[in-house]
């Protein structure tokens, strides 16, 4: 802060007044607490705490000080409170921090402890707990990327780094921002090339789960997934093999190579069978039901993804396969069985907070409303869904393409092209909120009737 202004002068005098009162102690902990970023629970500052030296009480009482003495800002929260510095007091602590040479041990800690946190958020999830695992995430970006940053300059703790983006392939595909996810997992896995090991295996499979679903992504989601397969079978980690091998095969049915898509599973399902793992089994079936589609077998994709649709605790993934069976339903024109599982999709992406899987939603619902001759409604859903994912920048995968060209051809033949046209900007200038929950009503009145097509169709 030297050599600024002076009112930057004056903070700093009041900053040296203000840290001229705490107690060495307290001095100390503010100093390591500037490594934060975005803040942190009470649970993460004892954690930190403790390379200190210090028990969790002695933690409490240094953290209710430093809030009485206005340095230390707390949030209530219905899970946790989170505490955290104002820019300027960070700054002034990080500088102390540095002063006193602790700077590097202070953002070890802070690495071990995100590594642990990311490695428990992963088991929760695994558990049954992601919805309350994604709202923790979510504030947590900050924390991981200076975590995840740090990790990746010393030979000594790439490990963590990598550790801690394999910890969020779950988080990731279903919540966590596609770009930001790569940008992570490309910090942690440089300079890493050499290094065999199952915790390179699960960077590269979140690395290639995210480049999946990214329309321009700069990693190829083939050579992941392979690699990451090749990786965890020679380090004995079936789940990441068989989870790398069902998406590798997911990739290979969207390049319509369904007979290797079919092969690769093979693996993938004896290794879901021999750990009794319901969410592979579920990934599996959801592979194995667009290998189904792609091969334009909608009943074989329906009893597929019907047998799977409740399996395993992604929820994340349940909802993919609602999505796609909703999807082959409408195919077979049973346009209320689709708009019930499609139902099911949209609450369950609202509540994670996914705005591009509970577009795809949006995309179908235009379908059925098109197929009911509700070519307005399915003008305005087709085209809200578009300018979704183009925002998202998540693009359709190819056996996706057909009946969404089938619709919009249908759609301007039956509204003409100057109403086509009015009715698709209408959808894009919607707010996605207003999108999803529009595309909901319509949704649950379908489901509770038995729409059938018109007879001029």
């Amino acid at each position: 802060m030297a050599g600024r202004g002076p009112r930057h002068r004056n903070l700093l005098a009041m900053l040296n007044w203000g840290y001229s009162l705490l107690s060495s102690a307290e001095q100390q902990l503010l100093g390591w607490l500037s490594v934060f970023v975005q803040g942190w629970t009470m649970e993460a500052a004892v954690q930190l705490a403790a390379t200190l030296g210090h028990d969790p009480e002695t933690v409490l009482e240094l953290m209710g000080g430093l809030v009485n003495k206005s340095l230390v800002c707390v949030t209530p929260g219905f899970a946790a409170a989170r505490y955290h510095l104002l820019e300027t007091v960070r700054e002034y602590a990080l500088e102390r921090l540095r002063a006193l040479g602790e700077e590097t041990r202070a953002r070890d800690a802070h690495l071990a402890y995100v590594a642990h946190m990311c490695a428990h958020a992963h088991r929760e999830i695994v558990s049954g707990h992601m919805r309350e695992c994604v709202a923790a995430l979510l504030q947590e970006h900050g924390n991981i990327g200076s975590a995840v940053e740090h990790a990746a300059g010393s030979d000594g703790t790439r490990l963590a780094g990598l550790d801690i983006v394999g910890s969020l392939v779950l988080y990731i595909k279903a919540r966590g921002p596609l770009d930001v996810g790569q940008k992570w997992c490309r910090r942690a896995l440089a300079g890493t090339e050499g290094l065999e090991s199952a915790a390179r295996a699960r960077a590269l499979l979140c690395q290639g789960i995210s480049a999946t679903h990214l329309r321009d992504s700069r990693e190829s989601p083939e050579a992941c997934l392979l690699e990451a397969a090749h990786l965890a079978r020679a380090h004995d980690d079936p789940w990441t093999e068989a989870y790398a091998s069902a998406y590798y095969a997911m990739w290979q049915a969207n390049s319509a190579d369904t007979a290797s898509a079919a092969e690769i599973l093979i693996s993938a399902q004896r290794i879901a069978e021999r750990l009794a793992d319901p969410l592979l089994e579920g990934l599996v079936g959801l592979a194995r039901g667009w290998i189904h589609m792609t091969e334009g077998d909608g009943s074989a994709a329906v009893a597929t993804l019907e047998a799977v649709r409740d399996l395993g605790s992604d929820i994340h993934q349940r909802h993919f396969i609602r999505v796609y069976l909703g999807l082959a339903l409408i195919g077979l024109g049973r346009y209320s069985a689709a708009a019930k599982v499609l139902h099911e999709a949209i609450t369950t992406g609202i509540e994670l907070g996914n705005v591009r899987g509970a577009a795809a939603c949006v995309e179908c619902c235009g379908y059925i409303c098109g197929k009911l001759g509700r070519w307005q409604d399915a003008g305005r859903m087709l085209g809200a869904a578009r300018a979704i994912r183009e925002r998202t920048e998540v693009p359709l995968f190819n056996f996706w393409l057909p009946p969404n060209r089938a619709a919009h051809i249908a759609l301007e033949a039956r509204l003409g092209a100057e109403e086509y046209a009015a009715c698709s900007r209408a959808g894009a200038l919607m707010r996605a909120e207003e999108a999803l929950n529009e595309a909901s009503l319509l949704l649950e009145s379908f489901s509770s009737e038995t729409p059938q097509a018109p007879a001029h169709r």
